[in-house]
């Protein structure tokens, strides 16, 4: 037989569980298949191949899923694939959020402040931390040098500027500075400036509250 036309035979549940053969194993069956599909969905995000995969795998699950007549094999198979689109529709829907809110927020920093300038765009990607809500209240009622003093770069210049910037900090990011959170405020300073403000714009109100309150 000439060379060109020697072909190979490659018996997918006898590969070796590398992620090097995951591409391959995702098409097999039955348990090779969905084990695949399980170190798929345990890939971390940055991986090159793993969005594009997923997408694969629940385009052809969808298809699947419209077919008036399902054998058991393609029932069997939409059970194996239903982690991979599970996931994918997951990731997209927050893929979806991020986008709209960063672009709510650009929208709002240029509306409010006349124009987007590069220190402001630097604090957007701090601001995508926060829920909704706590952004909202944030870019209505925070100050330029606020909004920049927490979630971009410019520094705080003393220590009594510090505290009443922490106050006004947490009363608009949770609605009201409660005695609870006021008490917390004095460990808080003892940090330093940059700790505080990663801290201050990613814990939650019980996190700082567990962290930095008076037992």
């Amino acid at each position: 037989m000439a060379k060109f036309l020697k072909t190979a035979l490659i018996a997918i549940n006898q590969l070796p569980v590398t992620e090097d053969t995951l591409w391959l194993r995702v098409l097999g069956k039955r348990g090779t298949q969905k084990q695949a599909i399980d170190e798929l969905v345990a890939l971390p995000q940055q991986n090159p191949y793993r969005q594009t995969i997923l997408q694969i795998l629940a385009n052809w699950r969808i298809t699947i899923n419209e077919s008036d007549n399902l054998s058991e094999q393609d029932r069997e198979l939409l059970m194996n694939l239903s982690p991979a689109y599970l996931k994918w529709q997951e990731e997209t829907l927050e893929q979806g959020r991020v986008e709209g809110q960063r672009q709510m927020a650009e929208n709002f920093l240029r509306v409010r402040f006349g124009e987007l300038d590069p220190e402001l765009a630097s604090a957007i990607a701090p601001m995508l931390q926060l829920s909704p809500q706590e952004l909202t209240r944030l870019l209505f009622n925070l100050e330029r040098e606020e909004l920049l003093l927490w979630l971009g770069n410019l520094p705080i210049q003393d220590d009594t500027s510090k505290q009443e910037a922490v106050e006004r900090f947490l009363r608009v990011r949770f609605g009201e500075l409660d005695p609870e959170l006021a008490s917390a405020i004095a460990p808080m300073l003892q940090l330093p400036s940059q700790e505080l403000t990663s801290l201050l714009t990613t814990l939650s109100r019980e996190q700082l509250l567990e962290r930095f309150g008076v037992n």
